[in-house]
């Protein structure tokens, strides 16, 4: 509409058409029922042109049609608003939200006790062992900074393994204050490419100015577990394989889950994945009496690993 009445005035200008026909074209509209066009969120482009071919002028899609096809369904059928994202080498094979398909790629929030197995490696590579304990009732050298617990530990002091295990948090940061936590503090800022000036004592619960993606998060897992010999981070993915079981209450071989949330339960996440595929999952919105640390969303979280990850029923190429 811009570039018809600019080039209407032009030709009025240029005296090509008369003052009566240029007011006339003026008046014209047009009918914008009849254009239909699906309209692609800009934020969208990037990811996609870098996957255009010119030689055959196509683009390709590394989509995995029935995951995505799970995947809308399950959104659409979802009583709260969530995300999710599958990757499989690197690459999304799997995308949507209630909120639309761009939102996990540009939507940036804290992640919560998702950064824990990251620490967890950092810790065990500079020396804590797998039998030093650490005070999980408060912070020490750090009265000031009350940490609270999702859940209240049965004893005053965990291994690091049994702090990864029920997600402590002063356990954490007390191990943190042990190796150095400025050390910890540049480790959280490479591992996230922050600015270090970005990173605080309360990212190692993973909160940061200004958060990161969910699609960012679950490429985070997948480059840092997937296809590696690290005897950290496979110690550390065997931990994870146990809080699948213990939180899911299915024996799926080689499942590995991590759960986090947000203050106030705002954003809940869920990172899973075996060693071909890692999917990640956010929901949004408190819903009433919902309030606990993990909530109805862990139903969630087990009917997508039972229909993904299950031997009997993955059609998809991810479990053998």
């Amino acid at each position: 509409m811009k570039r018809y009445n600019l080039l209407n005035e032009i030709l009025f200008k240029k005296g090509i058409i008369s003052k009566n026909v240029y007011q006339n074209n003026k008046m014209w509209t047009y009918n914008f029922e009849y254009n239909k066009l699906s309209i692609i969120p800009p934020s969208v482009i990037p990811y996609i042109t870098k996957s255009i071919n010119n030689k055959k002028s196509s683009i390709l899609t590394s989509l995995n049609f029935d995951l995505q096809n799970f995947i809308n369904y399950t959104i659409e059928k979802s009583p709260y608003p969530i995300s999710i994202v599958i990757l499989q080498d690197g690459k999304i094979i799997g995308i949507n939200s209630k909120y639309g398909i761009d939102y996990p790629l540009t939507f940036h929030s804290n992640i919560g006790s998702t950064l824990k197995p990251f620490l967890y490696t950092f810790y065990r590579e500079n020396g804590v062992s797998k039998e030093e304990t650490f005070n999980c009732i408060t912070t020490i050298n750090n009265q000031k900074w009350n940490v609270k617990e999702a859940e209240l530990p049965s004893k005053s002091v965990l291994n690091i393994q049994e702090a990864l295990l029920t997600s402590n948090n002063n356990a954490f940061i007390n191990a943190a204050n042990k190796i150095g936590m400025n050390n910890v503090l540049k480790f959280i800022a490479s591992l996230l490419n922050k600015e270090e000036s970005n990173i605080h004592p309360s990212s190692i619960l993973g909160a940061t100015s200004d958060g990161i993606s969910l699609f960012e998060l679950t490429k985070l897992y997948a480059d840092f577990f997937l296809n590696n010999d690290d005897p950290f981070k496979n110690e550390c993915k065997q931990l994870l394989c146990q809080i699948a079981k213990i939180k899911l209450g299915i024996d799926i071989n080689n499942l590995f889950l991590k759960t986090g949330t947000t203050n106030g339960n705002k954003e809940r996440f869920a990172i899973l994945g075996n060693e071909k595929i890692v999917l990640g999952i956010m929901r949004q919105e408190n819903s009433i009496n919902d309030y606990s640390k993990d909530g109805s969303f862990i139903n969630s979280i087990k009917n997508i690993a039972r229909n993904i990850f299950s031997p009997k029923k993955c059609t998809h190429g991810c479990n053998q």
